[in-house]
Parts: C-alpha cells; sequence; structure tokens
C-alpha cells in the first residue's frame, strides 16, 4: 500500500507543479521578479536538459547535477518511468522525452525508488518556460507559487494535515528555493521536499518521498554537483 500510495503523491506534486509552471499551461505564470535572480545562461534547447542515465547514477549536465543511487534502489530506465507517469509508451528515447518537454512544457527524467518496496523515491520533472518568462522567473518565485496548488492537490486525493512550506535548502552544493511538505494518509505519516533548480528557461524540480523528514532529505544527499 505504501508504495502504491506513494506513486499517486508523485503523479498529484507533478500534476500541481506543473499547472503552476511554464510551458504549454493556462494557468498564470509565477510573478516575476523585478530582475533576473539568475546568472544568465547559454541558451539552452530541450534536449541539453535530457539527462545521463547509468545503472545507479544520473548526470544533468545542464542542471549540474548528479545522482549516484546506493545499492538498495533502482534507477528505472525511460520505458519504466513512462509506465509509472502514464505517459505513451513509445515516448522512451531521449529524443522524444526532449519533444515532449518542449512540446508540453513538463516532463519526467529520472525515476528512482527503494528496493525494498517501501514506496520510498526520487523523481525529476523538467519544466519549459517561454523565453520572456525564463527570463523573469526565479527559483523561489516559483515556489511560492506553487505552494497552494501543492496543498490543493494533494488534499483532492485524500491527504490530511498538508502543511506545505517554502524554505532554503542546501542540494548539491548549493542553496536553493524548497518546499517542504508533511501530511498524513490513513494515519500513515510521509514528507516531502521539491528542490527548485533554474536554467535558462528551464526548471528542474527534484523531489523526495519519505515516511519522515529525516528519510526524505536524506535521499537529497545522493545528489552532487556535476
Amino acid at each position: 500500500m505504501k508504495r502504491l500510495l506513494c506513486i499517486l503523491l508523485t503523479l498529484a506534486m507533478l500534476f500541481a507543479l506543473a499547472a503552476c509552471g511554464g510551458g504549454k499551461s493556462s494557468a498564470p505564470a509565477p510573478a516575476a521578479t523585478e530582475t533576473p535572480a539568475e546568472t544568465a545562461e547559454p541558451e539552452l534547447s530541450a534536449g541539453d536538459l535530457i539527462g545521463e542515465k547509468g545503472e545507479r547514477s544520473y548526470v544533468n549536465k545542464a542542471l549540474k547535477i548528479r545522482a549516484d543511487l546506493p545499492e538498495d534502489w533502482i534507477l528505472l530506465t525511460n520505458e519504466e518511468t513512462a509506465e509509472v507517469m502514464g505517459y505513451a509508451r513509445e515516448m522512451v528515447t531521449d529524443e522524444e522525452i526532449a519533444k515532449m518537454l518542449e512540446e508540453s512544457g513538463a516532463v519526467c527524467d529520472f525515476y528512482a525508488m527503494a528496493a525494498d518496496n517501501s514506496g520510498s523515491n526520487l523523481n525529476i520533472q523538467l519544466q519549459s518556460f517561454s523565453f520572456l518568462q525564463g527570463a523573469a522567473v526565479s527559483e523561489q518565485a516559483l515556489a511560492d507559487a506553487s505552494l497552494d496548488q501543492v496543498r490543493q492537490s494533494l488534499e483532492s486525493i485524500g491527504m490530511e494535515d498538508v502543511k506545505p512550506t517554502v524554505e532554503s535548502f542546501s542540494f548539491a552544493g548549493k542553496e536553493h528555493a524548497s518546499i517542504a511538505c508533511s501530511s498524513t494518509y490513513m494515519g500513515v505519516p510521509l514528507f516531502e521536499r521539491q528542490v527548485f533548480v533554474k536554467v535558462g528557461r528551464y526548471i528542474g524540480i527534484v523531489t523526495s518521498f519519505g515516511f519522515s523528514q529525516e528519510d526524505a532529505d536524506s535521499f537529497l544527499g545522493f545528489f552532487s554537483a556535476a
């Protein structure tokens, strides 16, 4: 039950964050900052945002992060990730994932889970913005704009005591905006943290799910700078 619950939570969080992002979403974009919060980066294409996967490793040169999973974790293939996320099964090559990011505005590029079938997992959703939005929206602005949507999405699937907050979090050697969210389901405590990593007009949202804040935050320790 815990594994199924965490998959449902993953989907709810991805839909919530996609609703607040850019791309093809009809939802209003986060308010622009007065000046761009990030240092200007060379213009990237959707293909540049797709990470390189090994047996238990993941490197995303655009986001400048890498993950090295311990032996008791499993990194899903493109095909397995597509099945969990409910994407069309033919969208399994890196090129097809990049096309989906450009056309729909959001895609899950990384999904890993604990091998003990507990339901603990990590995932990375990539989002794109228009060129104008991408120059103005900061990680902090997107986290702030996502807060209410995160709460509503979790409550809509039956989560109780949903308490999301925006926090600064040290991830892969840098400080990033994040959403920390505790909740319960049928008395089971859950915790998830989303870390926002922006580059150009794209943003990677790294999400960790566990049954305590200590566990969820420790899973993010699998990441380092690349």
